[in-house]
């Protein structure tokens, strides 16, 4: 998979994924954003997404938007033990199925299948992928966490990585470049401590797509380092959507465009 060299020839720019794509601080989609200041943004990335809604939402997307030749999309997909549900006008995104405070924990115990849930992603995957190649416009996916290793997020010992489904799709698998867990976060020590959270800091975005190949400037490295360093000095993570006020301002204009 070719990553992406000339930025500025774009009108339009889509970003999917979770989380670690949108969030109440900048993730990997702004620093990519900043590289194209005349491009639209459209970050249409959930929190607690998994990767049913990320791929749902490539399609409506396109449906709504009509991708051109003019766009470039990028998708992070996510990890593969998560239940997206629409439910009453929303869609029910509280991420890791073992670790959520949606679901009773008879209702997981009795149906969630790490087996079944990579039965279902690795195909959502290799559809999404091959969809996004049939388009015009240009795309580029990543993995936020490697497949090939399992969940990470089962809470049984017992539970045996089913590596046979990733080398069923392995033509697609093998096109992803190193996850952002494996360049970036395998030995990972937060850049904040003034507050508990498990998502990466704008910096370390930024290093990753510098990784994967993308020519970023010295402006947008200073944009990366200047939130990350607003992070260390937050005591109160309840004040970080005050302080990232574009970021929420952003997620509340993308989210009513999709369902």
């Amino acid at each position: 998979m070719n990553t992406p060299t000339n930025l500025d020839k774009y009108k339009r720019f889509f970003a999917f994924g979770c989380s670690f794509t949108s969030f109440m601080w900048p993730t990997w989609a702004d620093v990519i954003s900043k590289e194209m200041p005349n491009a639209d943004f459209f970050n249409l990335g959930k929190s607690g997404s998994g990767n049913l809604l990320v791929s749902l939402r490539i399609a409506e997307a396109n449906a709504r938007f009509k991708f051109t030749e003019d766009d470039l999309v990028m998708v992070m997909f996510t990890t593969y033990t998560r239940e997206d549900r629409w439910v009453e006008s929303t869609w029910l995104t509280p991420g890791n199925i073992y670790n959520n405070d949606v679901y009773p924990k008879n209702w997981v115990k009795e149906f969630a299948d790490e087996r079944g849930y990579m039965i279902r992603d690795a195909a959502l995957i290799d559809m999404s992928m091959k969809y996004l190649e049939m388009l015009p416009c240009d795309s580029f996916s990543m993995l936020s966490v490697p497949f090939s290793t399992g969940s990470n997020e089962c809470d049984s010992p017992e539970t045996v990585v089913p590596t046979d489904i990733i080398k069923l799709y392995s033509e697609t698998f093998d096109k992803f470049k190193p996850s952002m867990y494996e360049l970036e976060l395998k030995n990972w020590d937060v850049d904040y401590k003034g507050f508990s959270d498990g998502h990466p800091s704008p910096i370390r975005y930024f290093s990753y797509m510098k990784k994967l190949g993308f020519n970023l400037s010295v402006n947008t490295e200073k944009y990366a380092l200047d939130a990350t360093e607003t992070l260390k000095n937050i005591t109160n993570r309840n004040i970080i959507p005050f302080i990232f006020t574009d970021q929420d301002s952003n997620i509340s204009r993308c989210d009513k465009l999709m369902f």
